[in-house]
């Protein structure tokens, strides 16, 4: 199924939910559908990511987790992470495999598309059948897998990268741009209803994220014309 199609469907659903035109019952149905394909394509345990960690690397990048809200002293630490980094790396792969086929499952860059319509989806589904967000809240504070930022952001480290390097790296930032701009259209809307403080503040250090993440791309895009 082509990302595209998936993107808008996602959309439109989503839309239809919030217009309360569907049955309660499709409603349910779409809710358990996107959160099995959210937590299918785009999260990996943390254990299970550490366990193979040494094999993170693409184009001389190695991973790392950003964003995280969670403190030293947490009592629940996080356990999940939303992947960029490995699906977006698997873009060329995908190319060559689908040289001379029309016919195959969408590749782990492709579901990175669809990634924020169908959280959009998610959210508009819980909020009709639970009456808030409480369900998905943890995505809110959930770190980001992307580059290890000590590689890329100093001074001069961009430059250095070679294209591909960099071309992964703009389109790592690209989308946590529209991860978080999601996060934040979507516990916006939440706030609203709950006037929770956790949540405010959450919101606050999310919007200072994307403002370096926006400057981030800024700066990587100016160096790598090549990104399309």
């Amino acid at each position: 199924r082509d990302w595209r199609c998936a993107a808008f469907m996602n959309s439109e659903l989503s839309r239809a939910v919030r217009g309360h035109t569907l049955h309660l019952a499709l409603v349910d149905k779409l809710k358990g559908q996107s959160q099995a394909a959210f937590e299918e394509s785009h999260l990996i345990d943390l254990d299970t990511l550490k366990d193979t960690q040494d094999k993170h690397v693409v184009h001389g990048l190695d991973s790392g987790l950003v964003l995280s809200l969670s403190k030293a002293d947490d009592e629940e630490p996080d356990d999940l992470c939303l992947d960029l980094f490995l699906s977006l790396s698997k873009t060329k792969g995908a190319r060559t495999a689908a040289a001379g086929s029309t016919s195959r499952p969408p590749s782990g860059a492709e579901t990175v598309h669809s990634l924020c319509s169908t959280f959009d989806l998610m959210c508009e589904t819980t909020a009709f059948t639970d009456g808030s967000l409480a369900e998905v809240d943890a995505m809110l504070g959930c770190p980001l897998l992307l580059f290890a930022p000590a590689q890329v952001l100093p001074a001069g480290k961009l430059a250095e990268l070679p294209t591909e390097a960099r071309e992964l790296v703009c389109a790592c930032l690209f989308h946590a741009v529209s991860w978080v701009r999601t996060l934040l259209n979507n516990f916006s809307r939440e706030l609203v209803r709950t006037h929770d403080t956790e949540t405010a503040v959450s919101l606050v250090a999310r919007l200072e994220a994307l403002a370096a993440l926006e400057l981030s791309f800024e700066q990587c895009a100016a160096e790598t014309p090549s990104f399309v």
